[in-house]
């Protein structure tokens, strides 16, 4: 299983996580650009998560899925 790709989806949650909630803590200036930044990162969220789950299914790496902490479906 190519573990840099799980790794890059990881990083990729990660930054999503962390800039929603950067955004979280400022006004936005632009309502409308805003809540459609944050239902593209919201896409995105649900798309790596899937991929995640893919990869992890793939070789059934319980161990993996503790360890990411993410909730995935077997």
């Amino acid at each position: 299983m190519p573990d840099d790709k799980l790794e890059r989806l990881m990083a990729e949650l990660q930054a999503i996580e962390l800039w929603d909630r950067i955004q979280g803590e400022s006004i936005p200036r632009n309502e409308f650009g805003c809540a459609g930044s944050v239902l593209a990162r919201r896409i995105r969220r649900l798309e790596i998560i899937g991929e995640i789950n893919v990869l992890l299914n793939k070789v059934d790496r319980a161990s993996d899925r503790a360890r990411y902490g993410v909730r995935l479906s077997t």
